[in-house]
Parts: structure tokens; sequence; C-alpha cells
């Protein structure tokens, strides 16, 4: 990558690459910890250019294009010009628009380190597919929005707000559509994704999904050691999947009933200090899967999850 104007983030990256990728979209995000126990994967051998500026102060742009080949790892095929085919040539271009307020950075030997940043923040992106540079007859086009809040109350409670939505006009293989942002074989809360939810559980080419938590603030006790804090979580999200009998080898199943879950958790029930400026939490939280696809047995609709904080 070339920096042209560190204070504009004017840049040209030109990238190859050639490793396995997670299936779906959607996993994009604060998923590091749910890609641990992740098992589906497509090999993708990926060309792409793309150009970035700073159109506003708290507006950055970038434009790419791509080819890359993805062949799924898993038995998976997809019916495509009146063949059955499960290694995919694709062509792509694509803008996307990231809107942070008031970011700041350090500038060290020529690079910028990020410190921080303020509420909101949003990102979109469109993506077309095209016949170019001898990839295969896509021309579908994808669109995925990212919006993050929080809201700081008088009373000292915060509650943190997660949209995310896609959609995908046009045929497309399994690999460019989105999963239901699952997380349940995780022991470890996950932020922005339904802790209740199989990983490849849900598959959509439209979905729009709703994570809030509302944290009281500190509860009993205050001390060194223990600072617990009560936290409330609600999640909500519905899936539409187009062309699914274009699709075989796996069983693709849309959300389009509207998938809810809802959870108590407890942070910082444990805290140690960190370098005399800020502090690990550990705490744990429960959830419970409800609604349309609730499971037959209730207690497999429980989920418990460890949950992990540093606060300063």
């Amino acid at each position: 990558m070339h920096n042209f104007n560190l204070n504009k983030d004017f840049f040209l990256r030109l990238n190859y690459s050639n490793d396995l990728r997670e299936t779906g979209s959607a996993v994009a995000g604060n998923g590091f910890i749910r890609s641990l126990v992740a098992s589906r994967y497509d090999r993708e051998e990926s060309w792409s250019a793309a150009v970035g500026y700073r159109i506003f102060p708290d507006v950055h742009a970038a434009v790419f294009v791509a080819r890359n080949t993805l062949t799924p790892t898993y038995a998976y095929q997809l019916q495509f010009d009146n063949q059955w085919v499960n290694r995919f040539q694709i062509a792509e271009t694509g803008l996307s628009l990231r809107y942070v307020k008031q970011e700041r950075y350090l500038s060290l030997n020529g690079k910028k380190i990020f410190l921080s940043s303020r509420f909101p923040l949003v990102v979109f992106s469109v993506t077309q597919a095209l016949p170019a540079w001898q990839a295969m007859n896509f021309r579908y086009t994808a669109f995925r929005l990212d919006a993050r809040q929080l809201f700081k109350h008088r009373y000292g409670g915060k509650t943190y707000l997660y949209l995310s939505a896609g959609q995908v006009n046009g045929l497309a293989p399994y690999g460019k559509l989105y999963n239901g942002r699952g997380a349940s074989l995780s022991s470890l809360y996950t932020d922005d994704f339904f802790q209740t939810m199989g990983l490849y559980e849900f598959t959509a080419s439209r979905y729009v999904s709703l994570f809030a938590h509302h944290n009281l603030g500190n509860i009993f006790l205050n001390t060194k050691f223990s600072k617990p804090e009560l936290v409330l979580y609600h999640h909500i999200g519905v899936g539409h999947l187009d062309h699914g009998s274009a699709q075989t080898g796996l069983n693709l199943l849309p959300f389009d009933k509207g998938y809810v879950e809802s959870g108590l958790g407890i942070d910082n029930l444990l805290r140690y200090k960190y370098a005399n400026i800020a502090y690990y939490g550990v705490g744990a939280g429960v959830f419970y899967r409800y609604g349309p696809y609730q499971l037959p047995n209730s207690s497999d609709n429980v989920f418990l999850k460890m949950t992990l904080s540093f606060t300063f």
C-alpha cells in the first residue's frame, strides 16, 4: 500500500492473496472470537486494487476492482448458465463510504496509529459483479450497511445499538451471500452476533438485524477486584433467501419469520488493573432463544456465555 497523503488518508492499495476465507459476507466485523470456532471456508484466490480518500473530515471513500476465484471446501454446487458448477471466477467493482466522528490518530514513522473516535460509526458499500477479465457472467449487485451508536444516559447507564443490513440482487454463489451472524458454538460472548444461533444455521440474500444492549451500571458493590454491572440484551433479525432452488449440497434456510433472542448479563464480576491505566473484566451472561425459531426442547434454547471487557 502506498500513502500519498496521510492527512487525507489518500492511498493506493494493490493486493494478491490465496487463502481460506470463511463463507458468508455477514461474518465481517467484530467476529474474531466467533472465527475461532468457524468451520466452513472457501478457498479464495484474489487480485484487487483500491484507491481511498477522505472526502470530508468525517467521511472516507474508497473504490476498488477485484478478480477472485472461489472454490468451496464443502459440498456445494450452483446452477449457472444451465449447468451445475462448484468453482467461481468473479470480477467485481465497488464503492465504500465510512463515516466516523472525530477520529484521532498518532503519526509515527510515516504511519497513522488509531487513538480514538466518537459514535456514530456508519459504513455503506455497494459491489457490482462484472462479466470482465475472463470471469463468469455474474451480474449481481450487493449492498451492505453497518451502523453503530452509543447513548450515554444522565443516570449513568449506556445503550449500545448495532444495525446490520444487506441485499444481493441477482444470482450469486453461497460464498457471496450472508449468513445469519450466529455464534452459538463460542463459549465467549461475541459482540454484534446472535449468541443462540448456529454459525451456519441460516442464509440470506436480503437481511436486516438489530443488536441492542443496555448497561445499567454498577450494582451491589464497587471494589478493586469486582465492580459488577448489570446488562440487558435484545437481538432481532429477519432474512430472505432468493434463488434457493439454484443451489444444492447445503440445506440453506432463511429466517424470514424473524429471529429473536434476549439475555441478561453481569460484566466486571471480576476485574484487575492493567498497567495502572485500564481494567480487564470477566463476567457472564445467559441468553434465551424464542419466537418462530425456538427449539422444541426448552433447555436447548438457553446458552451461557462468558463476557470479557476492557475499560479505562
